[in-house]
């Protein structure tokens, strides 16, 4: 009985340590006035520029997924962005009690994980991923947790760059 419950306190503590203390005391540790995203080509160049995916947390259930994983998986508690050139694309920001897209995000945001290694590679101008961005509500609807979230978002965005937008 007793070792039972040593056993028991045991999990729970591994449990415990695992999911508050570590966690806050590595973000803690971590901290940085810099922080580093992949480089892409900025503006509105006729050049091609990769893309890549980034997440960050929910809250204190989200988990870090792990680096170069594709974004395809929808029911995952991470808030995911994409990177094209210069610019941070995501969907399912609250404004005005409506969530919508966002592209003002500071690429200095250190909460952000990125894949370091490129999803891929587009000739889409700045402009026309924004268009995209701008009209997406109107095309798909808007934002629901199951059908159209933001891990949604992010895989259509994808899949329109990869079109290079007919050039």
């Amino acid at each position: 009985m007793v070792r039972t419950t040593v056993l028991v306190a045991l999990v729970l503590l591994v449990i415990f340590e695992s999911t508050f203390v570590q966690s806050w005391w590595w973000r803690r540790r971590r901290r940085r006035t810099n922080c580093n995203y992949p480089k892409t080509r900025q503006g509105n160049f006729a050049t091609s520029s990769d893309y890549f995916y980034g997440d960050t947390s929910l809250g204190w259930w989200g988990k870090k997924s792990k680096r170069g994983k594709i974004v395809s998986n929808t029911w995952r508690l991470r808030h995911s962005l994409l990177l094209f050139r210069g610019t941070i694309f995501e969907w399912g920001i609250k404004r005005s009690g409506v969530k919508t897209y966002d592209m003002s995000r500071s690429l200095g945001d250190c909460k952000i994980s990125w894949t370091y290694s490129r999803k891929g590679e587009s000739r889409c101008l700045l402009s026309d991923a924004q268009t995209w961005t701008k009209a997406y509500r109107r095309h798909y609807g808007g934002y629901k947790l199951f059908s159209n979230n933001c891990h949604h978002f992010v895989n259509r965005l994808g899949t329109y760059l990869k079109t290079d937008c007919g050039r």
